[in-house]
């Protein structure tokens, strides 16, 4: 299961290049959000847990950094 919804998410990363400035990169980064919460909720590991949690912080950066760039 984990493997198809990263290979849905690196889809929509793909597509979103392809289709620049259509909005397609906020939708990749929260399915990616999803997935790593997904991941979060589903791994008994810890080190995963602040890793992901990591990777949630920078998506979020990015998201907000591909705002803060369509707007100015």
């Amino acid at each position: 299961m984990s493997g198809k919804l990263m290979a849905i998410v690196d889809a929509l990363f793909l597509l979103s290049m392809l289709l620049p400035k259509r909005g397609i990169i906020y939708v990749a980064y929260g399915a990616w959000i999803a997935y790593l919460i997904y991941r979060i909720k589903n791994t008994p590991y810890k080190a995963v847990k602040i890793i992901d949690g990591g990777m949630i912080a920078f998506a979020v950066i990015m998201m907000a950094a591909n705002l803060y760039f369509m707007f100015q």
